[in-house]
């Protein structure tokens, strides 16, 4: 990506909230992030981009938008101890990058 490329349109992630698991009654919980443009953006809201899931700095999935700008991840693993998660989007030939951060509660 060219960062002088003044045609690229800048992205947020939106929708990200503390997250706690219950692991003594086996519920996991998943993650859920919305990709969203900022006007003059259009979509608004972005299908079938890919968004990285990380807990305490460990990469546990990477999911594709829907047509809501919505893309989900179910842990599979318990996560020891409190810690946060962050959602990214590596940006393409449209769009800026974007992340943000919650916390996460086991």
């Amino acid at each position: 990506m060219n960062v002088h490329d003044t045609n690229l349109l800048a992205v947020q992630i939106l929708g990200l909230s503390q997250v706690t698991a219950y692991p003594a009654f086996r519920i996991l919980p998943t993650l859920r992030a919305t990709v969203e443009g900022i006007p003059p953006a259009t979509p608004a809201l972005l299908e079938g981009v890919v968004v990285e899931f990380e807990v305490a700095g460990h990469t546990v999935c990477a999911a594709v938008t829907d047509a809501d700008g919505i893309a989900t991840c179910p842990l599979i693993a318990i996560i020891l101890g409190p810690a946060t998660y962050t959602a990214s989007f590596a940006g393409n030939d449209r769009f800026f990058p974007s992340e943000d951060t919650a916390p996460f509660v086991p």
